[in-house]
């Protein structure tokens, strides 16, 4: 039930509130060697509803640095202007791998948590 709870709550983070725009040139898909540069992130990892602490980094194209601001504004979620931290990552994946709306999520705690959750929701790094 708690891994439908995240997944969910993953999902709106980079689906809800509909449509961003795709722009040309910028933040590019994530071709080739892994995720394009960072737009801004948003760190999860203070959220109490949240039962893996995580960091969403937005990488599409279509993401642009207010838009992901306005997604972070959500129950304690802290906006990031560039890459979320790194030390103590335990497991990553990347959602939309390739895609205007690609992002990438860093999870801090309970690997194997965050192992089952990447798997459902994206491909992991």
């Amino acid at each position: 039930m708690m891994i439908r709870t995240i997944v969910m709550v993953l999902m709106c983070s980079l689906a809800a509130c509909g449509k961003a725009k795709e722009q040309s040139g910028g933040g590019g898909g994530g071709g080739g060697g892994g995720p394009a540069k960072v737009v801004a992130s948003c760190d999860l990892r203070a959220v109490p509803m949240a039962s893996v602490p995580t960091c969403l980094e937005y990488v599409g194209s279509a993401w642009t640095a207010k838009e992901v601001k306005a997604r972070c504004g959500l129950e304690g979620q802290v906006f990031l202007e560039g890459a979320c931290p790194t030390d103590g990552v335990v497991f990553a994946c990347v959602q939309e791998k390739g895609k205007p709306m690609e992002a990438v999520n860093r999870y801090y705690d309970k690997k194997e948590k965050a192992e089952q959750t990447c798997k459902a929701i994206g491909v992991p790094l």
